[in-house]
């Protein structure tokens, strides 16, 4: 539809394409100056149809479609004179593509397709140009060809709701991110004490053999458990043993290195991966957290009496998640 209206510009007017091409023979120039014109009624139809799929009649569609094609090669095969008795046919064939897609305009609106209605008066105004440029062509007004900006006009209010429908697309894919992200995080993380899960622990720990065995650095694990919770938790209550599990999460978290998953094995079971760690530097990692369960006991009177059992592990090879884990 672009392409038809600046053919037109450029054969309308001062006719710039001359300046270009001097030798363009007077009926070259008119029949480029009569065919975008014409042309740019099927092409907004197809444009129109694409847009409300469901509000037009395929029949009378191809229809009108095969008697603009028939029109414009009559035009581009018949000699100037003769083609030039057929423009009121022309000009009848394209007021009535513009009724038929004001039609589909009213079906849109009334079934409320989006953006119907900006649309709709986006047209109305480009379809007055074009027929002011009927009249202007038959000396009934006088005026100016105003059909080029009536369609600039519309492209315009194209392009806006094109950006407003990019923008509305771009912050619904980010937000389809955000909850991507949020649900795998949720699938990985355990929902009490904010720490990775199990089912975490074995991809995690999975990878990282897999990443020694390359490399050839080693792998430590540490398991803790807290003793006695069970017990803990039928004297005291499942809120006051969930606030337990909380403290020792925290205590985990803290011990932890950049490079360490602490995780939730399960129960009051707590673990923590180690790269590149050798089973003396995971003692040491272990001791810490020895140090911080005591040091809780002394400022937290809910961890008196709290103990915890810590095993630590380094990875052999051949040996797969669940042998290193136990």
């Amino acid at each position: 539809i672009c392409l038809t209206f600046t053919i037109r510009i450029l054969c309308t007017g001062e006719q710039i394409l001359t300046s270009f091409i001097p030798d363009l023979s007077w009926e070259i120039l008119r029949k480029l100056e009569f065919i975008p014109f014409y042309a740019s009624a099927p092409l907004l139809a197809l444009f129109f149809s694409s847009l409300f799929p469901e509000d037009y009649s395929k029949f009378v569609h191809r229809i009108y479609i095969g008697l603009c094609s028939l029109l414009g090669l009559f035009i581009i095969v018949t000699p100037i004179r003769i083609s030039n008795n057929i423009v009121v046919f022309a000009q009848i064939l394209l007021l009535i593509g513009i009724v038929y897609v004001l039609v589909i305009m009213i079906r849109a609106l009334i079934f409320r397709r989006e953006n119907s209605l900006i649309i709709m008066i986006a047209y109305v105004f480009f379809s007055l140009t074009v027929l002011n440029d009927i009249l202007y062509s038959n000396q009934i007004v006088h005026t100016l060809y105003l059909s080029p900006l009536g369609f600039i006009i519309f492209i315009f209010i194209q392009s806006q709701m094109l950006t407003r429908e990019f923008t509305r697309s771009f912050s619904q894919r980010e937000m389809l991110a955000r909850s991507r992200d949020k649900f795998k995080h949720a699938s990985i993380t355990d929902s009490l004490t904010g720490l990775f899960n199990a089912r975490y622990l074995h991809q995690t720990l999975e990878q990282e053999i897999l990443e020694s065995i390359e490399s050839g650095r080693p792998l430590s694990v540490i398991m803790a458990d807290v003793d006695n919770f069970k017990h803990y938790n039928d004297t005291w209550g499942h809120k006051q043993g969930d606030e337990i599990l909380k403290k020792m999460a925290d205590i985990i978290r803290k011990s932890a290195r950049e490079n360490d998953s602490p995780c939730r094995y399960g129960g009051e079971e707590f673990s923590l991966i180690l790269p590149e760690t050798s089973l003396e530097e995971a003692a040491e990692v272990a001791e810490r957290i020895r140090l911080r369960c005591e040091l809780a006991e002394d400022r937290d009177e809910r961890m008196i009496g709290i103990t915890v059992s810590i095993g630590v592990a380094r990875y052999l090879r051949g040996e797969s998640v669940d042998s290193v884990i136990e």
